[in-house]
C-alpha cells in the first residue's frame, strides 16, 4: 500500500481526545502525518503521544497497565496525598511557562475514580450513581484532571508561598439548576447549586456532592480552600469572598484575563471580577478544551459561578455558562438546568 505522506482530517469534538483516536486509526492506514481541522477553525500538527500522564502512575500508586474497575478510594487517597507531599516540597517553584509543569506535574495530568454516587440536595441534582466510563481509552467521566498550576498565586488572601494545583472534571455527568427561581440576586454564594456542593455553615444536609467525593477517595486534608472572589449579583456592588472545598469556577478562571488573545467579551460583572482578583486555569487556552462531554459523548453547556451581567441588557435572572457546541461563553436562566462540572484546590 502506497504510504501517504499527510492526511487532513475535521472533526466535531474536543482534540484531546478525538486526535488521538484519529492518529491511530489513520495511522494503521499509513498516513505518516495527521493535521486536524476542527470545527473552530483550529489547523494543529499532531504528531507523537501526549505529555500528560495519569497521577496514580507517575507517583507509583498503580502500575502502567491497570485497569479502572481495579481502583480503590485508597488508591485515590494514597495518589492525591504524595502529591500534596510532592507539592510541599516545592514551595519555593514556579511554573515552567514553556512546559506548563511544576517540577513532574504538568498541565492536563489527572487522576481517575473508579465510581461516584451523590445525593440531590433540596430535590436539585444528586440521586445519581456512576461508574467510570471507558470513551475511547480515556475513561474521561470520572476523570479529576490538573488545569491549573499556582493560579491563586499572590492573589486575594492566599500568599506567595503555597504551592496549589486546581483539579477539574474532565467530562459531565449529570444538569442540576443554580437556583429554585430565575434569579442571581444571591449571589453564587447564597445560590442552591453551591449548597449541593460543598457544606455550608447553618445548612442542615449541605455539600452532598463533597460528601461523595471524598467517599471516593478524595482527601480532606489536602484540599485547599482557596480565597475567591465573585460578583456579589449580576448588577454587582461588590463582591463575594468564597473559601469552599468543592466550587464551581467563575467565567474568567475559565476563560482567561481580559486583553489577553484567548479571552473573549465577557458576561460576568467586569467591574467587581478582575485581572487582579480572578486567577486563571491555563490549561483551557481554546474553546475546544472547555468543551465538555457526558459518558455517551452528549455535549452539555455547564454552569459557572459567575452571575450574568449583560447581554443585551442587565441581568438579574441569569448565571454565566459555557457554551456545549463550541465552549464559548454564554449564560442561562438560574432556574434552568445545565450541567454541574465542580473544581477544587489542593496543596
Amino acid at each position: 500500500m502506497e504510504r501517504r505522506s499527510e492526511a487532513v482530517v475535521a472533526v466535531q469534538f474536543d482534540p484531546e481526545d478525538g486526535r488521538k483516536a484519529f492518529v491511530r486509526a489513520l495511522g494503521q492506514a499509513g498516513a505518516a502525518k495527521v493535521t486536524v481541522i476542527d470545527v473552530f477553525g483550529q489547523d494543529t500538527p499532531v504528531s507523537g503521544k501526549e505529555s500528560t500522564q495519569d497521577l496514580m502512575v507517575k507517583f507509583g500508586v498503580k502500575s502502567s497497565n491497570y485497569s479502572i474497575s481495579s481502583i480503590t478510594p485508597s488508591d485515590v487517597f494514597s495518589t492525591f496525598i504524595r502529591v500534596s507531599n510532592y507539592l510541599k516540597g516545592k514551595s519555593t517553584a514556579t511554573v515552567n511557562s514553556t512546559t506548563g509543569s511544576l517540577g513532574n506535574i504538568t498541565m492536563g495530568d489527572y487522576v481517575n475514580l473508579k465510581s461516584l454516587t451523590v445525593a440531590a440536595y433540596n430535590g436539585n441534582g444528586g440521586n445519581f450513581d456512576r461508574t467510570n466510563t471507558d470513551l475511547a481509552g480515556e475513561n474521561e467521566s470520572l476523570r479529576l484532571m490538573v488545569v491549573g498550576i499556582n493560579p491563586y498565586s499572590g492573589k486575594n488572601d492566599n500568599g506567595t508561598s503555597t504551592p496549589h494545583l486546581i483539579f477539574h472534571f474532565r467530562g459531565h455527568m449529570e444538569q442540576a439548576r443554580m437556583e429554585s427561581t430565575s434569579t442571581n440576586e444571591n449571589g453564587y454564594l447564597g445560590s442552591e447549586m453551591r449548597k449541593y456542593l460543598t457544606p455550608v455553615d447553618g445548612v442542615p444536609g449541605s455539600g452532598n456532592y463533597w460528601t461523595a467525593l471524598k467517599a471516593s477517595g478524595v482527601p480532606e486534608s489536602v484540599v485547599w480552600k482557596v480565597s475567591r472572589r465573585v460578583a456579589n449579583k449580576g448588577n454587582a456592588d461588590g463582591t463575594h469572598t468564597i473559601e469552599d472545598y468543592l466550587w464551581l469556577p467563575t467565567e474568567r478562571e475559565m476563560f482567561g484575563p481580559s486583553g489577553s488573545s484567548y479571552s473573549p467579551p465577557f458576561w460576568s460583572n467586569t467591574t467587581y471580577e478582575t485581572n487582579t482578583n480572578q486567577g486563571y486555569f491555563a490549561y483551557y487556552n481554546s474553546d475546544a478544551k472547555r468543551i465538555k462531554s457526558s459518558d455517551n459523548r452528549i455535549t452539555v453547556g455547564y454552569w459557572l459561578a459567575s452571575p450574568q451581567y449583560y447581554y443585551v441588557s442587565i441581568r438579574d435572572t441569569d448565571f454565566c455558562c459555557a457554551n456545549a457546541i463550541d465552549g464559548v461563553n454564554s449564560g442561562a436562566f438560574a432556574i434552568g438546568r445545565s450541567s454541574v462540572v465542580p473544581a477544587f484546590a489542593v496543596k
